[in-house]
């Protein structure tokens, strides 16, 4: 199968987009950066997931390094992410699934223990990966931890929010990643369906979630 170029270079322009526009965000004040570094989390994390499922259907080599460069953006482990998400795909909201035990808990419960259970995930990913993605799962730890350090220790608000940013994210997981979409009401679903119509890729991803689940190869992009 050829590889989709053009999901690849949608993908591509969306990090590329918000991450000129946290760049250009400072100016314009707090919230704007804020708001630009969220944007540029979530432009990343689309691009990962798709390549954790292979869904630009890249080279092998080309995805497994892809996947390691989207996840350092996200100051994630792509590896690690992959391993718990395909389980997830693979043995959906069943006991041996903690990527979707959130799913089954309550709104509050799932934002309290949502930081335990982002670290939870890690330690699980990196116990049911072989050798070799357990040296891709270190080397991208490593720089995940790098790069944090660099991103707060400068002197640029727009990184040092973004670091702040890809951090909260990460630790609320539990509630936008996995409770939410299996757990949306019908008139949550309704809106993110209006809002898919402009192309949003987090809109898309909650609309369509079940049809992801169907056909998870999929690119999110196309998911409407």
């Amino acid at each position: 199968m050829k590889p989709r170029l053009v999901d690849l270079a949608l993908h591509l322009l969306r990090v590329g987009g918000s991450a000129a526009s946290l760049a250009l965000a400072p100016a314009l004040g707090p919230a704007p950066v804020a708001a630009a570094a969220i944007a540029v989390f979530f432009a990343s994390f689309a691009l990962m997931h798709d390549l954790a499922h292979g869904a630009l259907r890249l080279p092998r080599r080309a995805n497994e390094i892809a996947l390691s460069a989207a996840g350092a953006l996200l100051l994630m482990s792509g590896h690690a992410l992959r391993v718990s998400h395909l389980r997830h795909h693979a043995r959906c909201l069943a006991e041996d699934d903690p990527e979707g035990a959130p799913a089954r808990w309550s709104l509050l419960r799932a934002a309290l223990l949502g930081p335990a259970h982002s670290l939870a995930l890690r330690a699980h990913a990196f116990r049911l990966a072989g050798p070799a993605g357990r040296r891709w799962q270190l080397a991208e730890s490593a720089l995940n931890t790098a790069s944090l350090a660099l991103l707060l220790a400068s002197d640029s608000p727009a990184l040092i929010a973004y670091a702040l940013a890809a951090l909260a994210a990460q630790l609320t997981m539990a509630v936008w990643a996995a409770h939410v979409p299996h757990n949306a009401p019908p008139w949550l679903l309704r809106a993110a369906a209006l809002v898919a119509r402009c192309g949003s890729i987090v809109a898309l991803s909650l609309a369509y979630h079940e049809r992801h689940h169907a056909r998870p190869c999929l690119p999110c992009g196309r998911l409407g």
